[in-house]
């Protein structure tokens, strides 16, 4: 990575007056200890999307493999339990801190955002800490506490499959508005975006004058399409990541390097204004 690089962005960043925005994928969490899903070692690799990404493929898996299922259960979310945000995170946070960054829209999960103290996030996958209303499609926030008490739960009861049953019934994550059952408030594989939360992020990049696209492969459509989006409008676009994607081409600036390497350097080049304190 140049520093010419660094402080181009950190020029474009101050010109830019807050119309900024940051796309993020899981590129960005890596460094937290959560893997990648896509690629070599990822998730799906050894939990396939066919069985785990899907709400088809759980339920059958829930039927005939429930021992899988618990692992994958007990596995993922003991990575996402366990992450703490990272030197990228704490940026970004200071950047929207300082007025120099409007909002986040992310493809990740894990909430990890909003941890290290950015208010303004569009989740276009959803978040591991909400859940869905099975009945009035409202959305609850829950604490790492509830989540932790639900997988405390499932480990103690045992593997058979009546044990995610009796956890479920002792600690059922239920809606905030009116008590019933929660579903994870996450895209599976097969379900469209929540059109609301599609439709502010396409808003956010049509009217955004830089966009940084930090650790995304820019695979996964629709999702994926925000940065193009910006691009068409006219928008400075600047793309963070570890190999070329099909924007690199199209994008004003390309930085082959990790979001940990990067996010930490431009910081200490730009010049803070004082704290919004939204």
């Amino acid at each position: 990575m140049h520093h010419d690089s660094v402080d181009t962005v950190a020029g474009w960043l101050a010109e830019a007056q807050g119309a900024c925005i940051a796309f993020t994928g899981a590129g960005l969490s890596t460094d937290s200890g959560i893997p990648a899903f896509r690629g070599a070692g990822g998730v799906w690799e050894r939990y396939p999307p066919e069985h785990f990404g899907t709400a088809l493929g759980l339920l059958r898996t829930f039927a005939f493999r429930f021992g899988q299922l618990r692992e994958f259960l007990l596995d993922t979310a003991s990575c996402f339990l366990d992450a703490q945000p990272g030197d990228s995170h704490h940026a970004l946070a200071t950047l929207e801190n300082h007025g120099l960054l409007s909002r986040v829209v992310t493809q990740n999960i894990d909430g990890l955002h909003e941890l290290a103290g950015n208010k303004d996030v569009i989740s276009l996958h959803g978040n591991f800490y909400r859940g869905r209303c099975l009945k009035c499609r409202e959305t609850t926030v829950f604490t790492r506490a509830d989540i932790e008490a639900f997988i405390s739960h499932l480990e103690e009861e045992g593997r058979a499959r009546l044990s995610f049953l009796r956890a479920y019934r002792r600690h059922r994550l239920r809606c905030a508005r009116c008590g019933s059952a929660t579903r994870p408030d996450m895209v599976l594989f097969g379900e469209r975006l929540q059109t609301e939360v599609y439709e502010r992020a396409a808003r956010a990049a049509e009217t955004c004058e830089l966009i940084l696209v930090i650790g995304t492969s820019v695979l996964v459509r629709p999702a994926s399409d925000i940065p193009f989006i910006a691009l068409r409008a006219g928008a400075r676009v600047v793309e963070v990541n570890t190999e070329p994607t099909e924007l690199s081409e199209l994008a004003d600036l390309h930085i082959e390097t990790a979001a940990e390497q990067f996010l930490p350097a431009l910081l200490a080049r730009v010049e803070l204004p004082s704290a919004t304190g939204r």
